[in-house]
């Protein structure tokens, strides 16, 4: 039997070395000391307290889509995540590290889809421990990274205002997410979704003095991962007419 505190529970044996036995209901957060016992009467010394700890809870979790081959930084929210090494989110079967931001937040980034070539949900949970996860509120949403294959026109003002026509492929977002078009490194802007291969996104003014070309990119999660096909905008001299 192991006890933890005092209160004893059944314990499978394993090995010589080794015995399972599940932590018995706490009246208290903190350390207790862990002791076990061959006949029930004798009880050996503790060298590794067993530590009891709130029960994390997952409120919110952004973004919940990413693209299939993973690297997607995901930010969970929710109440008692502790500051220790074992802190981690499985996105369904699969176990990835988390970093602790605060009690209030931790993120982790999103492992491949674990069906090669294939879209799809994947449960997302939280643990302290690596061994008790608790659910979050959604799933997380595996889906094709979108493809710019043309745009139109090819160039604009220098001071932005230019509707663009992007055609591509995987170009619409999956449910409650944003499309962004990216022009250049840093200026974002909203998109208009008409098809999965077709959508229309506003120039923004980058701060261009002279004629320059960027590249753009797409965003199907809100600006968490873009995607870029080589293909270029080019901010140009307005043609004044007199």
């Amino acid at each position: 039997a192991c006890s933890f505190g005092g209160t004893s529970v059944p314990a499978t044996w394993v090995s010589s070395e080794t015995l399972r036995c599940t932590s018995p209901l706490a009246s208290a957060e903190g350390p207790v000391p862990v002791r076990v016992t061959n006949n029930g009467v004798d009880f050996g010394e503790s060298s590794a307290p067993f530590e009891y700890a709130a029960v994390p809870s997952v409120s919110h979790v952004t973004p919940l889509s990413g693209p299939r081959l993973g690297g997607t930084l995901v930010t969970v929210q929710g109440a008692n995540f502790a500051n220790v090494s074992s802190m981690c989110c499985r996105f369904g079967r699969t176990v990835v590290s988390a970093s602790y931001l605060s009690p209030t937040a931790v993120v982790c980034v999103a492992p491949p889809r674990s069906r090669r070539g294939s879209n799809g949900t994947a449960l997302l949970s939280v643990s302290s421990n690596g061994v008790d996860f608790v659910p979050a509120p959604s799933a997380f949403v595996y889906t094709a990274v979108p493809v710019i294959t043309s745009i139109f026109p090819a160039g604009g003002m220098l001071r932005g205002g230019t509707p663009v026509r992007v055609l591509g492929a995987n170009l619409s977002p999956p449910e409650n997410q944003t499309t962004l078009c990216r022009f250049g490194p840093q200026h974002t802007v909203a998109a208009v979704v008409e098809s999965s291969s077709s959508i229309t996104c506003t120039s923004p003014d980058i701060g261009a003095n002279s004629t320059t070309s960027v590249a753009v990119g797409l965003s199907n999660n809100g600006g968490a991962d873009f995607s870029s096909s080589g293909v270029a905008f080019s901010y140009r001299d307005v043609v004044e007419l007199y």
